[in-house]
């Protein structure tokens, strides 16, 4: 089974990825992040998202432990993500971004952190 990972769990889109482990075969969600002033700290990720206790709470980036975790999905902030990069390049886990409105230079740090650990990211 893959483990993920979802940052900005409390968004449209993190609450959409975690219905969507929900529902899939071979999936599992290992962690769920948001930012320490988010309500939902502490809440159980499944309870939140609606698809019933899944016994994962929902914890404060900053103290990320990517352990149960094989792949993080980020749909954050910028600076929030590469915050992100930082724990997975010294946790060895492989990123899929999809925040948007990164600066030139924020780029630049992704794609120095992409020749040390896997970052899957769209760009337009």
């Amino acid at each position: 089974m893959l483990r993920l990972g979802i940052s900005g769990v409390a968004g449209k889109m993190g609450r959409a990825l975690v219905q969507a482990i929900f529902v899939t075969k071979d999936l599992g969600l290992g962690a769920a992040f948001e930012s320490a002033s988010s309500p939902v700290i502490g809440m159980d990720a499944g309870e939140f998202a609606g698809v019933g206790k899944l016994d994962v709470k929902v914890g404060e980036l900053k103290n990320g432990n990517l352990s149960q975790t094989d792949i993080i999905i980020d749909f954050s902030i910028p600076e929030a993500t590469l915050a992100l990069a930082e724990i997975c390049k010294s946790q060895d886990k492989g990123m899929v971004i999809g925040t948007t409105g990164f600066e030139k230079d924020q780029l630049g740090y992704l794609e120095e952190c992409s020749a040390t650990f896997p970052i899957f990211m769209s760009q337009i």
